[in-house]
């Protein structure tokens, strides 16, 4: 999916309807990994001082930065990319 936002960002500097669907789908992914996040913190999987916006937003920049890193030929490397998920599990999850 980000590869495809990625994608789109080129076409919507251009394009307002682009542009628009674009923010609106990843409103609706920031939504859906909140609300998966709150379920979370529901049934103390996730501790309950993680703000679920902030960490949906977080989840999003993450697979951004694997996009563009896949996209310019491995700016990060697998061991870069699993180090930083599981900082990022650690943090969540605070395990």
């Amino acid at each position: 999916m980000p590869n495809l936002w990625i994608q789109g960002l080129t076409e919507a500097g251009e394009d307002p309807v682009v542009r628009r669907a674009i923010r609106r789908h990843m409103r609706e992914v920031h939504d859906f990994v909140a609300g998966e996040i709150r379920r979370g913190q529901e049934i103390g999987a996730i501790p309950a001082d993680r703000d679920a916006n902030a960490e949906a937003w977080v989840f999003i920049g993450g697979g951004l930065l694997r996009s563009v890193s896949h996209r310019l030929g491995g700016v990060l490397t697998a061991s870069d990319l699993e180090a930083i998920s599981r900082a990022r599990i650690r943090w969540l999850t605070g395990a």
